[in-house]
């Protein structure tokens, strides 16, 4: 059965007319659980007018590039209204644009996987890798069902791709999943394994220390947020009881710190607010790493780790419901955050994917969203600036 989703959404209609629907998407969708009037018309394009207006929420710039002194270039073309990707003339290949997509690197394969996601009507079930500096799209023969806010993580020991939940229907309607798939590069399969509940919007990330994944958080279905902690050793889940642990939410991060052995975890939205904690999982509890400077809060942004300068990168991502994208980058080396400052940037966007690029050891963006625009664009960061990839 679907139910209400939490995440706010503003969502272009498949014809670009004159109206959106503006969706905040949380716990009950009104009395009795049902959908609340929605506005149309010239009520709705006022609103999500006023959405692009706002001074931290720019128009997307050509190329899904801003410049730091935050003037914006010639605004590109609507990208979920963009040709077909698979040129007919031999043209490059690349995913469309979408947002809620996973994103995991295969060190072991030199690859980047990408599956799932959405672009106003439009749910994803594709597979695609990065590999050579190119995009290339997989033919499984068996793939998850399509879908977006899903959960993915990358098990260096077994070399499979782990992906856990999400949705399966477009907002604001949420069909939660609960099914466990592992991909081998070239098929996926299911794990038919018991585990977390169905969840929408949980984090996930490869614990290498502890040779398993860690799970938290996500949206359940119900009026509240997941705070349970989950661990898969490539055969079974594992419910963690930890003594001490964040609170409930979803929209948050994970990353391993390979220097200090933890998982870390920043962010989020409890049902209230966007959260700006940061928490370090060590396998038997989470401790809080309270820090004066640190990036402001947010949900879904994207987080990648660098094993090269030996820091957690944390890039975009939404202060509020529907509002407020950013485009800032911040770096976490264990004991403090500082700003990094690119002299170039990607737009700001929402629930994008970022992920160590093996080849270059850059960390690699694809996709996203600004509450107008679904991004199909790739970019690089080197540590010292982005760069977008054509």
């Amino acid at each position: 059965m679907s139910s209400c989703y939490h995440r706010p959404v503003l969502i272009p209609n498949a014809l670009r007319l004159a109206r959106c629907l503006t969706l905040f998407l949380f716990a009950g969708c009104g009395e009795g659980g049902q959908m609340p009037d929605l506005a149309t018309g010239d009520d709705a394009l006022a609103g999500a007018l006023d959405l692009a207006r706002r001074p931290d929420l720019a128009p997307p710039a050509k190329d899904g590039a801003v410049m730091p002194d935050g003037a914006i270039e010639d605004l590109a073309p609507p990208a979920d209204l963009a040709p077909p990707a698979d040129l007919a003339d031999g043209g490059p290949v690349f995913p469309a644009a979408r947002t809620s997509n996973g994103m995991v690197t295969a060190p072991d394969a030199n690859a980047v996987y990408l599956f799932g996601g959405f672009a106003g009507a439009q749910l994803f079930g594709d597979t695609w890798r990065w590999q050579n500096g190119g995009w290339t799209q997989l033919k499984p023969a068996a793939s998850p069902s399509p879908r977006l806010d899903m959960a993915m993580a990358y098990d260096a020991v077994r070399q499979r791709v782990v992906l856990f939940g999400g949705s399966s229907a477009l907002p604001p309607l949420a069909k939660l999943e609960g099914d466990t798939w592992l991909f081998d590069g070239t098929n996926w399969t299911n794990a038919n394994a018991l585990g977390p509940p169905k969840l929408v919007a949980p984090a996930m990330a490869w614990d290498e220390a502890r040779k398993q994944v860690v799970l938290f958080g996500g949206w359940d279905g119900a009026a509240t947020f997941s705070k349970a902690t989950w661990t898969w050793d490539g055969v079974k889940w594992t419910s963690r009881q930890a003594p001490t642990a964040p609170t409930a939410r979803l929209g948050h991060s994970l990353a391993f710190d390979g220097v200090h052995n933890e998982v870390v975890l920043f962010g989020g939205y409890d049902g209230t607010a966007a959260l700006d904690d940061t928490w370090v999982w060590n396998d038997v509890t989470w401790t809080e790493r309270k820090q004066a400077t640190r990036p402001p809060a947010r949900f879904d942004h994207g987080v990648g780790y660098d094993p090269f300068r030996k820091v957690v990168v944390v890039f975009g991502g939404q202060i509020g419901p529907g509002i407020g994208a950013k485009a800032d980058t911040w770096e976490w080396n264990g004991s403090l955050w500082k700003a990094a400052m690119p002299k170039t940037t990607p737009s700001a966007r929402v629930v994008h994917g970022l992920a160590l690029e093996p080849q270059t050891g850059g960390l690699l963006l694809f996709g996203g969203w600004n509450g107008v625009t679904f991004f199909g664009d790739t970019w690089r960061f080197d540590g010292a600036d982005w760069t977008q990839v054509k």
